[in-house]
């Protein structure tokens, strides 16, 4: 094995080249899919694509509408063409990569340089070892064909010839000592390479986070939209800042409206140098925002508003800004419901119990505006109050009725009973009592304004005949006070249910609207 194979192995980081993948790959992730080379003044259209600007044809406005994508690969129809300004972080994204790529070639070649120079100084050694060993094999020849007569003598030269060998054998291990240190003072940089590079591709990818963050939340990028004017924000940040300006946070330019963000395509060359380049960093905000979504039902969002039973309908038009943030944050999470409580008194945000609402339908208006379809899923307790973002929330817990059996048993108990009471104190059934309530609703249909019940007919349906489902929609239907209704929503059994709604039919009838034949049901 040569002295510079032996070299290498006590060495081995003298041939090692700075690692530039991450370089590499970063200019690749930043290259135009039109022209193919790196971006120049990017500009991101609304498909969610990044070209340069001078691969964007001419713009028109009488032609606008005939717009074609210029990524072949794009499959939307619509763009927004027009007034779009660079796409501030892919430029700085492109300034930080070419600007690290010059640096790392530079030190490259130089450290090239610094290693063929090494090499020509190995091979000059190499060279005057050989003509050592020539001298050395020359001085044994001669010493071999010399005659010496007295063996003391002999003994004395040959100690003398070994002091030689002893000290040309030091003078060639002092070589040995100044050839490595005369290499490592020439490879200095090359030697520190593995911790040099470890260190700029620390700080190189510092740079790219840095560019990589949401000014409005202050994290990494999630689902990046860029604006017209150029700025990129994390989608759910752009629509929270809509619902309450439609200026941009950073330049205050005038944007589009909510519909058009809210169908937006994220920003797609933003969203592939993260996953691609940052896969660790990009994960932990993945889990981070997706775990903020999926609270389960620790932290249930409440709608305080009105009363609402379950199996029944509501529709709500929804215009707060606090309001549209929760219904965002409904839709995106995997349970699209959320709470609806009556607004509270003595001191309380909202009153204890409530009901869960399933989101069926959302119509969002150009303003921001909501149209949000509903039904009543079941009833649930509030075991503790807090607050969102503006928006109330609790921690709840499910509220049964009880076993049907158990409840057949309680009815069998009753009508038992009532063979051996007088009849004014025999207690109705529940099915005498939903009998009772089906005749009523009938009268009001006959004696009060049409259009009214007509109203309320269509947005409750058709009256239902399960006993359960009869209960909660008739004691929507009655014309009585909300919060006289609320008590309703604490029982567990039809027939409690059916107690609360006979009593209300005995208080209507006697009031003098309902005995002159009319019915104002507010």
């Amino acid at each position: 094995m040569s002295r510079t194979e032996m070299r290498n192995l006590r060495h081995p980081h003298r041939i090692t080249l700075p690692p530039k993948d991450d370089v590499n790959v970063a200019t690749l992730l930043l290259k135009c899919p039109v022209c193919e080379d790196l971006l120049t003044d990017p500009v991101t259209l609304s498909c969610g694509n990044t070209v340069c600007q001078s691969c964007l044809p001419p713009f028109d406005p009488a032609t606008v509408w005939k717009f074609v994508c210029p990524v072949t690969s794009c499959s939307r129809k619509s763009h927004l063409f027009g007034d779009i300004k660079v796409d501030v972080t892919l430029h700085k994204l492109v300034d930080i990569v070419h600007k690290e790529s010059e640096k790392r070639r530079k030190t490259s070649s130089s450290s090239r340089s610094n290693l063929a120079r090494l090499e020509s100084d190995n091979e000059d050694d190499e060279e005057t070892e050989d003509e050592d060993e020539d001298a050395n094999i020359m001085s044994d020849e001669g010493e071999d064909a010399a005659i010496m007569s007295d063996e003391d003598e002999d003994a004395n030269i040959m100690s003398d010839e070994d002091e030689d060998a002893n000290i040309m054998s030091d003078e060639d291990e002092d070589a040995n000592i100044m050839s490595d240190d005369d290499y490592d003072d020439a490879s200095g940089s090359e030697v520190s390479w593995s911790s040099a590079t470890r260190s700029e591709s620390t700080t190189f990818k510092d740079m790219l986070v840095g560019e990589l963050e949401c000014q409005v939340c202050y994290l990494m990028y999630y689902e990046p939209i860029t604006t017209p004017c150029g700025h990129t924000f994390c989608k759910s940040c752009l629509l929270r800042t809509i619902d309450h300006s439609t200026q941009c946070p950073l330049c205050r330019h005038q944007l589009p409206g909510y519909p058009f963000f809210h169908s937006h395509a994220a920003n797609t060359m933003i969203q592939t140098f993260m996953t691609t380049l940052l896969p660790i960093l990009w994960e932990e905000r993945r889990i981070a925002a997706e775990s903020e979504l999926y609270d389960e039902m620790d932290d249930t969002p409440i709608f305080v508003c009105s009363l609402v039973f379950p199996k029944t309908p509501c529709f709500l038009h929804i215009f707060e800004p606090r309001y549209r943030l929760m219904l965002r944050r409904c839709l995106e999470s995997r349970r699209r419901r959320f709470g609806m409580c009556l607004p509270g008194r003595d001191g309380q945000p909202f009153h204890e119990y409530g009901t869960m609402l399933e989101i069926r339908s959302v119509e969002v208006l150009p303003d921001g505006r909501s149209l949000v379809g509903t039904v009543g899923s079941h009833r649930f307790r509030v075991v503790e109050r807090g607050s969102r973002d503006g928006y109330s929330t609790g921690k709840i817990e499910r509220i049964e009725d009880v076993d049907p059996s158990e409840e057949e048993q309680m009815e069998r108990q009753i009508v038992e009973a009532n063979q051996y009471l007088p009849e004014y104190e025999r207690q109705l059934s529940t099915a005498e009592m939903i009998t009772k309530a089906r005749a009523f609703i009938d009268a009001l249909k006959n004696t009060s304004a049409p259009w009214l019940l007509q109203r309320l007919s269509t947005t409750y349906g058709e009256m239902p005949e399960d006993p359960c489902e009869f209960a909660w929609w008739c004691a929507a239907l009655m014309p009585v006070e909300e919060f006289d209704k609320y008590k309703i929503l604490q029982t567990t059994t039809v027939r409690d249910r059916m107690l609360i709604i006979n009593g209300w039919i005995d208080t209507l009838r006697e009031q003098w609207w309902y005995a002159r034949g009319g019915c104002n049901i507010s």
